[in-house]
């Protein structure tokens, strides 16, 4: 699925214009990337908890040839499922292979 189509469906189950969906859904991805980019992590209960971790700059060798390579900082977003979302995802799983 991808945003158009979250919006679609989201527009659909609250009676309102697809625009207006669209806007909202781009609104949370806007503060949940303003949150972990001030440190925050986020949890959605019922849903995950998202957090962003800063690997600072290092160098490793190349395993092939020795050489030193210089590695620059980068950020990584991690995604934990909560509980209860990975029970209702095993559920549906298992319904899907018992048929």
């Amino acid at each position: 699925m991808n945003k158009s189509q979250l919006a679609k469906k989201v527009a659909v189950k609250l009676d309102v214009p697809q625009v207006l969906s669209k806007k909202i859904i781009q609104l949370c991805f806007d503060e949940i990337i303003e949150a972990l980019s001030q440190g925050e992590n986020v949890t959605l209960t019922g849903f995950g908890r998202i957090t962003a971790k800063k690997t600072p700059a290092r160098t490793r060798r190349n395993p092939k040839t020795g050489e030193k390579v210089h590695v620059p900082e980068n950020v990584s977003i991690r995604f934990k499922a909560s509980r209860r979302a990975k029970e209702k995802l095993l559920e549906i799983f298992e319904h899907r292979s018992d048929g």
